[in-house]
């Protein structure tokens, strides 16, 4: 928004559980944070367990808990579950982003709009004044329930395919395909 103060902003995202996430931390940030902070204490002293099926097992509870659902999915989505080493960094991002999401998304258009049909909007409605941030499901990766067809080689290369055209066309994008570390 800084760097493009005048621009329309719409961020679009298939996964629903995201998006309730996202909703959640923008009107009780404290509340998704609170649980963060407890994933992370339990999940540094016991960093070999599925925390998420040890949480809801011995608090039940939790399972019809917003604030507790919305902080582990977004703990999954970006940290990991499974005897995966999850960085305090990782942590430490999530505690510091999720009180900035009532400002980050503020004017912006929240979708739910399957990317590749957004991105063939673009080629056939795209102008050089555009411009598209593009983060899909990373090539050989594993474990995504909406876009895994980005996981395979030729899900990724029709990816490919498209960017090439909207290169073509003038329209200014930037795409990621990896984690930057932490």
């Amino acid at each position: 928004k800084k760097i493009f103060p005048n621009a329309k902003f719409t961020y679009n995202e298939l996964d629903p559980e995201v998006i309730t996430s996202i909703n959640k931390s923008i009107k009780n940030p404290q509340e998704v944070i609170k649980y963060i902070q407890a994933i992370k204490q339990y999940y540094l002293r016991n960093p070999e367990t599925d925390w998420l099926s040890d949480f809801t097992y011995t608090h039940p509870e939790l399972k019809k808990n917003e604030g507790f659902l919305a902080g582990a999915n977004l703990v999954d989505k970006i940290a990991g579950r499974v005897k995966t080493d999850i960085s305090v960094d990782k942590f430490r991002a999530l505690e510091e982003a999720v009180p900035n999401f009532s400002e980050t998304f503020k004017n912006v258009n929240i979708t739910t709009k399957d990317a590749l049909e957004r991105l063939d909007y673009y080629i056939a409605n795209g102008t050089s004044k555009d411009f598209l941030w593009i983060d899909p499901p990373y090539l050989w990766s594993s474990g995504y329930g909406y876009g895994s067809a980005m996981e395979k080689a030729e899900g990724f290369k029709g990816l490919l395919d498209r960017l090439a055209t909207l290169n073509e066309k003038g329209v200014k994008f930037i795409f990621f395909n990896n984690e930057p570390s932490s």
